[in-house]
């Protein structure tokens, strides 16, 4: 007798989608860890710089997760609208720094 298969379990889109989102979280925190240590700097301003940066990915890592959490599909959404409406904030701020800059 064949077992009919059900189609993936409970959360293993979720752990797989995760997963997905961590290699690209993993290869932009990379390149930001080899400019800093390509710049001309102290020493301890490249540590503060590489702490504060891996600080943020595992914030977003962990806001992820918690959003997970959320006991709704309908849930989820609005906090990830919500946490991309934040994001979105957080660019513009880094954009008009770099307006600054120029």
């Amino acid at each position: 007798m064949t077992k009919k298969k059900r189609g993936p379990a409970r959360g293993s889109r979720t752990t797989e989608d995760r997963e997905t989102i961590w290699l690209r979280e993993e290869g932009a925190v990379y390149a930001i860890r080899k400019l800093i240590k390509s710049m001309n700097m102290e020493p301890e301003q490249k540590i503060t710089l590489e702490d504060g940066i891996n600080n943020l990915a595992n914030e977003v890592e962990s806001m992820i997760g918690r959003i997970d959490m959320a006991t709704t599909t309908t849930a989820r959404k609005n906090l990830l609208v919500a946490y991309k409406k934040f994001l979105e904030q957080n660019i513009e701020v880094v954009n008009q720094l770099l307006k600054t800059k120029d």
